[in-house]
């Protein structure tokens, strides 16, 4: 079975390329322009989800990543904050909020791919 994979952004233009790229490499991707995604998540079952941080224009994403680890039958699902944010600031926000990592939304598609795969392999 290949590996699932939920993408969550604002923009229709990144979700687009996003889940091309994604499913060109074998990923199952579903995508939402919504961060209220528990339904889908628990339908779904992702093994990944791709959570844009700055959604509507706020840090949403964290905030979504932090809610989705309190619901059991979501917790251990990986959470990875997609972002064009600083690394630095990146990493900070991933420890707060919980996220398995981030993943550079300026990444080329090989890198994309390459993280991807790191992390749902975790």
């Amino acid at each position: 079975m290949n590996s699932r994979v939920l993408v969550v952004d604002d923009s229709a233009t990144v979700l687009k390329y996003t889940s091309e790229v994604l499913k060109e490499a074998g990923y199952e991707v579903e995508t939402s322009e919504s961060i209220w995604i528990i339904s889908l998540v628990q339908k779904f079952k992702p093994d990944l989800i791709l959570m844009d941080l700055n959604h509507g224009g706020l840090q949403g994403g964290n905030m979504a990543i932090t809610s989705l680890k309190k619901v059991p039958q979501v917790s251990q699902t990986r959470m990875v904050l997609y972002s064009s944010s600083d690394p630095e600031e990146l990493k900070k926000i991933c420890e707060e909020c919980g996220a398995d990592g981030y993943i550079q939304k300026t990444s080329s598609a090989n890198t994309l791919l390459k993280e991807v795969k790191k992390v749902i392999k975790n």
